[in-house]
């Protein structure tokens, strides 16, 4: 079952860890214009995942409401 990621839901990514969704996001650049789930992690961070690479990102199952989020390029998530 594919994850249809929503506003505010938190989120695995497979090497970032755990990230809160902000939506989707359209990019426009010199190779055209692509759609993109916006995912914030720690201290601001927001990564762009591209919606045809979306199987990256799995629901977070964790018992906690509000997890930690994740820090992009930190030792933190190494499960």
């Amino acid at each position: 079952m594919f994850f249809t990621p929503s506003l505010g839901d938190y989120c695995v990514h497979e090497v970032h860890g755990i990230g809160r969704v902000l939506g989707n996001k359209r990019i426009s650049s010199t190779e055209g214009t692509k759609d993109y789930i916006s995912v914030e992690y720690a201290g601001g961070d927001i990564l762009y995942v591209p919606v045809e690479q979306m199987d990256v990102l799995t629901r977070y199952l964790g018992g906690e409401k509000k997890p930690k989020l994740s820090k992009i390029g930190g030792v933190d998530f190494e499960r």
